[in-house]
């Protein structure tokens, strides 16, 4: 089993040491913008970056974490990494879909075989509604961090319709036909045209 970045004792001292260990990570694998590592004694990149984040989000699902603790955080990793936006609305979509068992499995992250406790979030929303929940509020509360419309771009429609972000599961699906439909007919107007 591969040895987990976010340590347990930085999660039982979140508030007076842990968390400024996780930022301190998380800066040291994000490049100056001179190329430079901020750290050039800790060497990891953007993979290791994803990685760290991911277990942190994953410590919230499992209900180890605050959500509120944690989007401080991702704050401060906005401020330093400009692509995090992207790099979390990743992450939540893998959050949101992902189907693995509770013990010790491969994750592929970006190009990057990662070994990880994965924990399980699709079976254990369906069983375990607190998981769910608590899942559901970190998207909800990570909104000034992720713009929506990169949440609108990468989540399934479900769970854009329990964030609210859409009115309704089933007028977005209509719409959707709707838009699919005229791309196609305008597609084949083009073609004939020809």
């Amino acid at each position: 089993m591969a040895v987990m970045v976010v340590t347990s004792s930085a999660l039982k001292n979140w508030e007076k040491s842990g968390k400024d260990e996780v930022l301190r990570l998380c800066k040291n694998c994000v490049r100056c913008k001179d190329g430079e590592l901020y750290d050039s004694q800790f060497e990891c990149g953007e993979n290791d970056l994803k990685r760290i984040i991911y277990e942190v989000l994953c410590h919230v699902i499992q209900g180890n974490l605050k959500h509120d603790d944690v989007i401080s955080l991702l704050s401060d990793v906005a401020e330093v990494h400009p692509g995090s936006s992207s790099l979390l609305a990743d992450l939540f979509c893998i959050l949101g879909t992902q189907a693995l068992s509770n013990y010790c499995c491969y994750f592929k992250i970006t190009f990057v075989l990662v070994s990880a406790a994965v924990f399980n979030v699709e079976s254990q929303c369906a069983e375990d509604k607190p998981s769910r929940e608590r899942f559901l509020s970190l998207v909800a509360a990570s909104v000034g961090v992720v713009p929506e419309a990169l949440l609108k771009e990468r989540l399934d429609v479900e769970t854009l319709d329990a964030l609210g972000i859409v009115p309704s599961q089933k007028a977005f699906n209509q719409k959707y036909v709707r838009t699919k439909t005229k791309l196609l007919c305008v597609y084949i107007f083009a073609f004939k045209a020809k």
